[in-house]
């Protein structure tokens, strides 16, 4: 019953097209805050890219993911013993790496994030 891949497989075409048009449309404004290396990589993943990420990452081995998996969607109890996690509206079958990434990428101060980029 769950989507496979981060809004469904069938959808990397629609994603695809909006990434595509939204990198165009901000070119300016990527190239003005952005590194040319990092505008190079967003440049090449409009050109047809996201949808090869998408469905890589919607290959085997699957489990469940969260899809929006940040430390703003956890919630601790008072001594900090039991975690959950809320806000689950992107939870799909995919790799696990994905949540992994995304929680490291938004820990992150965004000071540091501008560095590694």
């Amino acid at each position: 019953w769950l989507p496979r891949g981060c809004w469904g497989i069938t959808e990397s075409w629609w994603v695809q097209q909006m990434y595509t048009m939204a990198v165009f449309m901000a070119r300016t404004t990527l190239a003005d805050i952005l590194s040319e290396s990092v505008v190079k990589a967003a440049e090449k993943i409009a050109w047809g890219g996201l949808m090869h990420i998408m469905e890589h990452l919607a290959e085997p081995p699957l489990t469940l993911v969260h899809g929006d998996f940040r430390p703003e969607n956890l919630r601790f109890s008072a001594d900090s013993s039991q975690v959950a996690a809320f806000d689950w509206g992107l939870a799909h079958r995919g790799r696990g790496t994905f949540d992994f990434t995304y929680f490291v990428l938004l820990s992150q101060p965004p000071e540091q994030r501008r560095t590694a980029e």
